[in-house]
């Protein structure tokens, strides 16, 4: 059985969690509300693929990051988790995110076994962002065509779910607006992928068992 999280939180208790997370007691939380009923009144539903993929060598999981190209128009230079907007014909969260990675950085669906997917979280854009939890097979190669994607990231699973290495930083201090950030070497992650792999990490014992 694949678990990141410890034995005394399951999926069902983790997606209550997630509904009422560790956000909510930041005051960046609320001030992200307020901004979403005045200028997003209608959600947009999307997903990401969280993607682990075992390394024999390491003897771990690391998780799949993408970093997006600087000309895009949204989000442009960021490190982002594969992932989109929904579409007509995606009936699920999960055919969105599959459908989204396989755009991006040509990871077909026969290589991702969805695991579990957690209850949106709500960005200032207005997007309902649903994250997918999956094992992949085997890691893609990106093409030098490829319209969203600069280059992909591997970063070990037991250093992303180790809650202590994650920053804060106040973006206004007299908004109470706090960022939560990760650094891996030269990688710098915030934004909503941040603020989903800390509560990934909050909510893990570190390390990924089979």
């Amino acid at each position: 059985m694949f678990s990141i999280f410890s034995q005394e939180i399951n999926w069902q208790q983790l997606s209550h969690y997630y509904q009422t997370p560790y956000f909510s007691y930041f005051p960046r939380y609320w001030l992200r509300q307020v901004l979403m009923r005045f200028f997003s009144p209608k959600m947009v539903q999307a997903a990401v693929l969280i993607a682990f993929h075992y390394n024999p060598k390491l003897k771990d999981y690391e998780l799949l990051l993408t970093k997006r190209k600087a000309d895009l128009l949204h989000h442009g230079g960021e490190i982002s988790f594969p992932g989109g907007k929904k579409e007509v014909n995606d009936k699920t969260p999960v055919d969105t995110a599959i459908r989204e990675t396989k755009e991006e950085i040509h990871l077909c669906a026969q290589y991702i076994h969805p695991i579990v997917t957690l209850p949106p979280l709500n960005t200032v854009s207005g997007y309902a962002v649903y994250p997918v939890l999956a094992i992949v097979d085997q890691l893609p190669i990106i093409k030098s065509g490829s319209t969203e994607v600069e280059r992909l990231f591997i970063i070990p699973a037991s250093y992303l779910l180790n809650k202590t290495n994650y920053r804060f930083f106040y973006l206004k201090k007299w908004l109470r607006v706090k960022l939560v950030v990760i650094e891996y070497h030269t990688i710098h992650i915030w934004g909503l992928t941040a603020e989903i792999l800390y509560y990934l990490a909050q909510n893990s014992t570190g390390r990924i068992r089979t």
